[in-house]
């Protein structure tokens, strides 16, 4: 058997996938609660006791959010923390820190991690109001850097070498191991195996997608991923093996670029035949 596996590099063009504006806070002091409450008054916060940790046990179960402030004063190892962090956040979630230390060094390491901001306590309602708010509820989208999901790409050699197999157990197995969201897209249109594998009926959309990009909208993943479990949704297409197929590489970008928005992995099965630039 021979099946290869690559990860794919970030597609040029990315589309937030759903409109989500919730905001939840996790810190440990009333003071810089008061400040978060009123410095984002107006929006849809959620302020909660915590650290860190507490943030990330919330999203292993819940990942409906836009924005995620979080305190990590007391943790001796934030970095961490950070890692188990980016396994269970979307990538289109902004992360904003609340801290102890005021190290321009600490600052910049955070900054390189594509954290939208931290804040060194004790913080104010014009601290939250000068350098928050504009970037939780402002347009900063195009100021921010890529966190869009890892994209694998799985391949056979040949017909019958275990690729949909592969790519089915990988994705099971990741959202076990790491507790994130994962996107199986199978782009077998004709005569996939995955859905049938899996016990679950193909989508409307994906091939309308492809072919197409202007016609998937921002609700497109609710309409063409089908849930597996509560980690892992498939997308996938049963067309006709006489129907005339005219996929494009903007659809196959825009596709990709909807699913990194808001899973952690994009796990894709992909034809022998199938030669586009955007999988390889």
């Amino acid at each position: 058997m021979s099946v290869n596996i690559a990860v794919v590099s970030s597609p040029e063009e990315a589309t937030s996938v759903l409109a989500r504006n919730r905001i939840v806070c996790f810190v440990n002091d009333e003071l810089s609660a008061a400040a978060l409450r009123k410095g984002l008054e107006g929006s849809n916060i959620s302020i909660r006791r915590g650290t860190i940790r507490n943030a990330i046990r919330m999203l292993e179960t819940d990942t409906d959010i836009s924005a995620l402030v979080t305190d990590i004063s007391g943790i001796d190892d934030p970095f961490a923390e950070l890692e188990r962090l980016a396994g269970v956040c979307p990538p289109d979630v902004r992360v904003v820190l609340i801290g102890e230390s005021r190290e321009i060094t600490f600052y910049r390491e955070l900054m390189e991690l594509g954290l939208t901001e931290y804040l060194p306590k004790p913080i104010t309602r014009d601290m939250v109001l000068d350098q928050l708010r504009p970037k939780l509820l402002g347009d900063v989208a195009h100021s921010q850097p890529d966190r869009g999901g890892h994209v694998i790409s799985i391949c056979g050699a040949q017909g019958g070498a275990g690729a949909t197999s592969i790519a089915i157990n990988l994705a099971l197995q990741l959202a076990e191991t790491t507790k994130a969201k994962v996107a199986l897209l199978d782009l077998h249109l004709q005569a996939g195996e995955t859905a049938v594998m899996l016990g679950v009926r193909p989508g409307p959309g994906l091939r309308i997608a492809l072919e197409n990009p202007m016609r998937a909208d921002t609700l497109f993943l609710e309409r063409a991923a089908i849930e597996v479990n509560e980690r892992v949704c498939l997308i996938s297409a049963d067309e006709e093996l006489d129907a005339q197929l005219d996929i494009t590489e903007a659809g196959v970008r825009h596709v990709l670029g909807l699913l990194r928005q808001r899973f952690n992995y994009i796990v894709v099965d992909v034809p022998v035949h199938f030669r586009h630039p955007s999988i390889r």
